[in-house]
């Protein structure tokens, strides 16, 4: 009976003291997951400790089989940016042809090529002995005319002789000279100037040939100043303004130099959807000619400290992308998983999974796994 009635007694108590509340049995097992952790990093700790001294002793062979050699790279938070790179080609615009606006046989070319020419030198000379005996024609007619209107002026001035004759003479000299300055004017266009300061480029007609009107007959280029021009892609549209700071390159002559926008074009053109972009470049040596290819890289977005990785690092999983990171107290790769943001020119950015200042795996990434041993070696 006694044994019955504490029996009964400790039900009564276990009944008063009532079961642990599902918060208390979580926080126990988390409690216990939290040392079994700590035990494994301290077991892989010391068993990476132990390795290490193997590997001291000359025992690698030892451990080669489940340990990865791999070297590390650190994950850098800084600046991110992304360019495109368009075709570009460079042109000149003092490139001119050179004709006369008359025709006639050309007497006298007076420069050759590759000369240094300046604004207003005669380049070529065209028969005008034609022209040149009807203005001492014109200055004959003139010298008499002015004679006949005097005398008439001073006769009318007496009030002698009629009006009619006065005027006739008055208008005969006014006639003459107007004919006299289009035959000089005529004889002036015989000899073919430069409108431009820079150097003949191309001769296409010779003394002895004739020349029509229109028809060229030097080029002449100024290099001193050229633009770079390139089609850009309507999608970029809005993302390129004059100031902006680009990168041209020419590979056919070894040059890469920074420079300006100088120009957006406003039209996109219908055929191959694109808008024109501009660079002035100044060109003292002369290095860059006319319709010379090269290519112009442009910043079309950039965003300030950033998490950046190697591209290549980056692996695709079941979840998703992921990279392995090197755990430098457990000296074992982790697998960290990652969202992924804008990706240019083999950087990535990483949105969330890394912070900046981890350890990649870099040679190796492909051969490890989750928790596996790594030893790092130096480049």
């Amino acid at each position: 009976m006694k044994s019955s009635y504490f029996l009964f007694l400790g039900m009564l108590v276990l009944a008063s003291c009532g079961a642990p509340t599902n918060e208390e049995k979580i926080a126990a097992i988390e409690g216990k997951i939290r040392t079994q952790e700590e035990k494994i990093r301290a077991s892989k700790a010391a068993i990476s400790d132990l390795r290490e001294e193997l590997i001291a002793l000359g025992m690698d062979t030892l451990i080669a089989r489940d340990t990865t050699s791999v070297t590390v790279l650190p994950v850098e938070k800084t600046e991110y940016t992304e360019f495109v790179e368009v075709s570009a080609s460079v042109s000149s615009r003092e490139n001119l042809m050179i004709s006369s606006d008359m025709g006639g046989r050309i007497m006298q070319v007076r420069v050759r090529e590759g000369q240094r020419v300046g604004r207003g030198q005669v380049l070529a000379e065209l028969d005008g002995e034609i022209i040149r005996k009807q203005i001492a024609e014109l200055e004959n007619a003139l010298s008499l005319a002015r004679t006949v209107f005097e005398k008439r002026k001073k006769l009318w001035d007496q009030r002698i002789g009629s009006e009619v004759e006065y005027l006739q003479a008055e208008n005969n000299v006014q006639s003459l000279e107007k004919s006299l300055a289009t035959a000089n004017s005529q004889l002036e266009k015989t000899n073919v100037r430069s409108p431009i300061s820079g150097t003949v480029d191309k001769v296409m007609l010779n003394t002895g040939e004739l020349a029509s009107p229109g028809q060229p007959i030097l080029r002449v280029v100024n290099l001193d100043r050229v633009q770079v021009k390139a089609d850009v892609s309507e999608a970029f549209v809005g993302r390129i303004a004059p100031g902006d700071q680009v990168t041209l390159r020419f590979p056919s002559i070894g040059m890469e130099q920074q420079a300006t926008v100088s120009a957006v074009g406003q039209v996109i053109d219908p055929n191959n959807r694109t808008f024109t972009l501009e660079v002035d470049l100044p060109n003292q040596n002369g290095a860059l000619k006319p319709n010379l290819v090269g290519s112009i890289s442009i910043r079309t977005f950039s965003a300030p400290d950033q998490v950046l990785v190697p591209s290549r690092l980056v692996q695709s999983g079941y979840n998703g992308s992921f990279v392995y990171v090197v755990d430098s107290v457990e000296r074992i790769a982790v697998k960290r998983e990652i969202e992924l943001g804008n990706s240019s020119n083999g950087k990535s950015i990483i949105k969330a999974g890394l912070a900046g200042g981890e350890w990649l795996v870099d040679d190796g990434f492909r051969t490890v796994s989750d928790s596996s041993f790594v030893r790092i070696r130096k480049l």
